[in-house]
């Protein structure tokens, strides 16, 4: 798989037709210049969360039939074929239902799906546990299908989490936005020393993310986004969203070469690590694209210095 996604949320129902083909030139535009073949397309829900939701949710398209509109457009602009990933939450649908809904997926040529669990732990389910869906679906599709989960750095237990993830024949990992490279050094250097064999020969995809506004950022936290002590105490003093955004550009510039270097670092132990671009707000296209741009950059210069073998 590629070491670049980029994550395209899809459009509102509610938008006329004009906006939807204007959000969908605008997105194969950003695919084609970066050459990006794989995008990664969540599902988005109503969150239960403890605190407001300080931006309004709207109902959005089915991933699916944002993905097939996407694709044909994209190949009758570009004579390009473009491939998804596909979230799907797991625990909110119907057993059969989500095994019907997964065939349809693979029959439209999509067979790269990440399996997203349940938000509350403290809640019943009418669907699947992820682990369960993992099995049932490698045991039906075999090498057909290439299962993907959600890791939390920062999650306690979050190295059981992936062993057992991994054991159930979870291919590849995508993260939350991290704003912190702590948590995920801590992480990989846990797994390490646990000397499971092939633990480390995965693919695990870092989610990075611009921060535009205060109003973004509040949302992150709505997320549950973790934003490190550093940050929240170096944002007290900074009032206009211009200043916030220059802030994160910076840290984020900073944060890029570190996690690069990381990759450096593990390559040894055959972790493959990429990384999914997102845009959370719809207003925030070119931002993302300029992040894009940037991490692409720096992975240039990582592969570079694989073939050199520094």
């Amino acid at each position: 798989m590629d070491n670049i996604l980029f994550e395209v949320i899809p459009y509102p129902i509610k938008w006329d037709d004009i906006k939807k083909q204007n959000f969908i030139k605008k997105i194969s535009e950003i695919i084609y210049k970066n050459n990006i073949n794989i995008v990664n397309i969540p599902e988005v829900i109503i969150e239960n969360r403890n605190q407001n939701r300080n931006v309004s949710y709207l109902q959005k398209v089915p991933p699916l039939e944002f993905a097939i509109h996407l694709r044909n457009f994209y190949n009758q602009n570009y004579q390009k074929n473009l491939d998804f990933i596909i979230n799907v939450v797991v625990p909110l649908k119907e057993k059969n239902y989500f095994l019907n809904y997964i065939d349809s997926l693979i029959s439209n040529g999509i067979n790269k799906i990440v399996l997203v669990g349940k938000d509350r732990s403290d809640k019943e389910y009418i669907g699947y546990e992820v682990i369960q869906a993992a099995k049932i679906l490698k045991d039906k599709y075999k090498d057909k299908i290439i299962l993907g989960g959600i890791t939390i750095f920062h999650r306690k237990n979050e190295h059981l989490k992936i062993i057992e993830k991994r054991n159930s024949n979870i291919d590849f990992f995508i993260s939350q936005i991290i704003f912190d490279k702590s948590n995920f050094y801590n992480l990989i250097n846990t797994l390490k020393n646990l000397n499971i064999a092939n633990l480390l020969n995965l693919k695990i995809y870092i989610s990075l993310a611009v921060v535009n506004s205060f109003k973004e950022l509040d949302f992150m936290k709505f997320l549950d986004v973790y934003f490190p002590n550093e940050i929240l105490n170096d944002i007290k003093d900074i009032y206009s969203d211009k200043d916030l955004n220059t802030y994160f550009n910076r840290f984020l510039d900073s944060l890029i070469i570190e996690l690069i270097e990381l990759i450096f670092t593990y390559r040894r132990y055959n972790l493959d690590i990429g990384f999914n671009i997102e845009h959370i707000m719809y207003n925030n296209l070119d931002l993302s694209e300029e992040l894009l741009k940037k991490v692409k950059i720096k992975l240039k210069n990582i592969e570079f210095l694989k073939m050199k073998n520094f």
